[in-house]
């Protein structure tokens, strides 16, 4: 698996270098487009989002609050990909996890994800992989400082505000996250 990681951080860092260093003769590559630079510019507008989250608390619908160490959880925006990783005490004593890697992008009205993989645990008994081919787009809304789209691979609606944002699934749960880098 960390190969497979290590792998995907050189060929993204490859693309990204390739796409951006500018073309023989130090000039930046004639064939670009107006469209290209207004895309270039509305992603470039859209709120940050980069950056690494911790789940702070959840709250439940009838108003408990799951704190550490029962709940934790990490997510990971880097320019272009997303990690997620989730574990919760269960009823039973076992844990539930779950973990996701997927590429995404962002502009002020859109939200796009491509999976990578997913995995998950319910207890001590089940495990569930989930491999690349998934993806989705969400349309983005901004309200002032805030934003707020529904995750596009069958998760969550996140609205961020600042160095904050909550993930909710109604009736289910409002998670609080915090960033931390």
């Amino acid at each position: 698996m960390y190969r497979r990681l290590g792998f995907l951080f050189v060929l993204s860092a490859v693309f990204v270098l390739g796409r951006f260093a500018p073309a023989p003769g130090g000039t930046a590559d004639a064939a670009e487009t107006s469209a290209d630079l207004a895309a270039s510019e509305e992603a470039q507008a859209a709120p940050p989002i980069v950056g690494t989250y911790r789940l702070m608390y959840r709250e439940l619908p009838d108003g408990a609050r799951v704190d550490p160490p029962q709940i934790e959880g990490l997510m990971t925006f880097t320019s272009k990909y997303r990690n997620f990783n989730f574990m919760r005490q269960n009823a039973e004593g076992g844990v539930n996890t779950g973990s996701t890697v997927s590429r995404y992008s962002m502009t002020n009205t859109q939200f796009s994800e491509e999976l990578v993989y997913r995995v998950s645990t319910t207890g001590s008994d089940s495990v569930s992989f989930e491999g690349a081919g998934a993806s989705g787009t969400a349309e983005v809304t901004i309200d002032g400082e805030a934003m707020t789209w529904t995750m596009p691979l069958n998760e969550p609606v996140v609205r961020f505000t600042g160095d904050e944002f909550t993930a909710s699934l109604e009736g289910a749960f409002v998670d609080y996250w915090e960033r931390v880098e």
